[in-house]
């Protein structure tokens, strides 16, 4: 950990408390002497807290009782949104007692200053070639050292990315990109559950992402389009927009991981939230609302800032 900037040890020396509406997870962590409390019993949040949510249920009570009391501090990981499992909240805890929460808050106040003055983004490194251009307009969403200062609840996700997102259709996208990129991970979430999905649809992006993870993937876009996705051979564009519903295969974020801790244990073949902040960057189609928003990771390359080009 950083030596200026050392305001996260209460995540690594024992003073979070994991809260967690599952059960089985407590039992887990019980056994082990880890602190842990039943977060639907709790009118308030302890004052150091990892909460892991297993239901859309504890969500809203997380958030409702996140205003009770002084001196609370939360990192929140929506385990439901990805995959609810005992599998999940184990792998996802070990993340983030592994992360460096200063080192990657410090990174993204580094990134903030290039992209001041930068509106080209260059992608390369082994067989990653693209180009990023960036709105002359756009803010990208990232986390300063500022937001974790004095009582906050923040989504874990926050702390691992400085990203430009494009959730609502009829407004300007933030950025266009061009390139091949080569996949190591595909993350998948779907918000709205009334959408009306294929009833193997779900099977099959998680097998889809079984061989993004065991095979990597080769990804190509034009002007924020997806125009290939070839995993071990086989074209699997077709999966993907039907997957992102009303979106398609219209790229809807662009983002700069920073968490270089994950890196050496990440397992790709989990749906974790957590992975998406991995140092690299990773590109997204869909919105999670009209169909899936799904996570296409590119760790190791390398990114170059210029403002060559207006745009």
């Amino acid at each position: 950990m950083s030596a200026d900037l050392s305001g996260f040890d209460w995540v690594r020396n024992g003073e979070a408390v994991i809260v967690t509406d599952s059960s089985e997870l407590q039992s887990i962590l019980q056994r082990r002497g880890v602190a842990t409390q039943s977060l639907l019993e709790l009118a308030e949040l302890p004052p150091r807290s990892l909460v892991l949510s297993f239901s859309k249920e504890a969500s809203r009570h997380t958030f409702e009782i996140a205003t009770h009391g002084v001196g609370r501090k939360c990192i929140f990981c929506a385990l439901h949104v990805f995959e609810a499992s005992v599998q999940h909240a184990e792998y996802a805890i070990k993340a983030i007692v592994g992360s460096d929460f200063s080192s990657s808050l410090a990174q993204q106040e580094k990134l903030l200053a290039k992209l001041d003055d930068a509106n080209v983004i260059v992608v390369s490194g082994g067989f990653n070639t693209g180009q990023a251009l960036i709105h002359s307009d756009a803010v990208p969403y990232a986390m300063i050292r500022d937001d974790a200062e004095g009582d906050y609840i923040h989504s874990v996700a926050e702390f691992f990315e400085v990203h430009y997102a494009h959730m609502q259709a009829e407004a300007p996208c933030p950025f266009s990109f061009t390139g091949q990129l080569q996949v190591a991970g595909m993350l998948s979430v779907i918000r709205n559950e009334g959408w009306a999905l294929r009833s193997e649809l779900k099977g099959e992006l998680e097998g889809l992402a079984r061989s993004v993870a065991e095979c990597g993937a080769i990804l190509k876009i034009v002007d924020n389009t997806v125009v290939s996705f070839l995993v071990a051979g086989e074209e699997c564009s077709d999966l993907l927009a039907v997957a992102a519903g009303k979106r398609g295969l219209q790229l809807t974020e662009f983002a700069i991981g920073v968490n270089q801790s994950i890196a050496r244990f990440i397992d790709y073949k989990l749906n974790s939230q957590l992975n998406e902040g991995v140092e690299g960057i990773h590109v997204a189609i869909g919105d999670g609302a009209s169909g899936y928003h799904i996570d296409l990771l590119v760790p190791e390359v390398e990114l170059a800032f210029s403002s060559k080009c207006q745009h």
